[in-house]
Formats: C-alpha cells, structure tokens, sequence
C-alpha cells in the first residue's frame, strides 16, 4: 500500500492534468474542499471553490493552449510542493486585457494542503 505522502503526489499530478492540461477547470471541484483557499500573490487570495473554478474558467479561456510541465514534486504527510513550467499563448480577454498572440512562459510553484483526499489550501507563486 503507498504512504500517504505517495497518494497526494499521484492527487496533485492528477489534479494538475485533468483541471490545467486537459483545460477542464470545472473539475476542480473534484479536488478542492468547498472552503478551498488559493493564495496567488499579487493576485491576491481567493476564498471558496465557486471562486477558484471562476478564476481557473477566465484564465484558461484567456490561454486555452496552457500547458503546465512538472520538474519536481515533493510530500510530506499532507503537504505537496510541485515546481511546473507553464507554457501558453494568450489568446483570449484575460480581466479585461485584449488577445495579444504572445507566447507566455513561467516557472510556477504550488504547495498544496489536503485534508482526507481533496485539496484545502493552494499557495502559489510565479
């Protein structure tokens, strides 16, 4: 039987493919507690799962190429940190900015917090 540092990397690489690569920002649902906190720097912290999939709508229709590429991943217990570059074309209104065709790249990295099997707190930074 896996440890359960081993279950909540297998969730966070799911989580990343099916939400992000798979551009299905709905099913975060799946993954996310209803009172799910992301906490994403400048863009502040967003409170509550119908608050996160709103923001993962919007900015996967503004990069509907995105994709996000694991470099590293580490558990312990029930924290995960991964470490991603995100490659995308922005293509659609992203908070009021028009399209602009440019090929946007970044280093992001996540700790996420899970509680049972459903992620709790996202911490972010890019």
């Amino acid at each position: 039987m896996e440890n359960k540092s081993e279950v909540n990397k297998s969730i966070a690489r799911e989580y990343v493919q099916k939400v992000f690569n798979e551009h299905n920002p709905i099913l975060a649902r799946k993954y996310c507690t209803p009172d799910v906190k992301w906490h994403g720097g400048t863009l502040g912290t967003m409170d509550g799962i119908d608050n996160l999939t709103g923001l993962l709508t919007g900015f996967i229709a503004a990069f509907p190429d995105l994709h996000a590429k694991e470099y590293d991943i580490i558990a312990e217990g029930d924290k995960v940190a991964v470490r991603f570059v995100v490659e995308q074309t922005h293509a659609g209104n992203l908070v009021g900015i028009e399209p602009t065709g440019i090929k946007v790249r970044w280093d992001a990295s996540r700790c996420l917090s899970y509680q049972g099997w459903k992620n709790c707190r996202r911490v972010g930074s890019r």
